[in-house]
């Protein structure tokens, strides 16, 4: 693989990945806690405002992360498949991969169950 196609796999995995969770801790530690202080109507309006913007717009990000991630792994290791069982890295990873499918599992339920 070349060094360019790595940079740039890398760029879309974090960047992506950043705007992802970064996103997602916002609307849960700043914004949910602020909209609890609203009057119900008010908050109603608010998330239904925010809800059809950011949903689509956290699962695009997640699932681009994703991809990117899944590609960038094996196109660093096709030929070393083993390493993702048999280091402490791999290990790693893998359990990367299964906590971002479950937090986007979690993100597409909690968007349809929204509307």
């Amino acid at each position: 693989m070349s060094s360019q196609e790595l940079l740039a796999l890398r760029m879309i995995h974090i960047v992506f990945g950043v705007f992802w969770a970064g996103s997602a801790l916002f609307f849960a530690a700043v914004l949910q806690p602020r909209l609890q202080t609203l009057e119900p109507a008010v908050r109603g309006q608010v998330m239904a405002a925010l809800i059809p913007v950011m949903g689509p717009v956290l699962i695009g990000s997640a699932a681009i992360t994703i991809v990117g991630g899944i590609t960038l792994a094996l196109r660093m290791h096709w030929g070393n498949l083993d390493i993702y069982t048999d280091t402490g890295w791999g290990r790693a990873i893998l359990v990367g991969l299964v906590a971002s499918i479950g937090a986007f599992s979690s993100g597409i339920t909690t968007i349809v169950q929204a509307n």
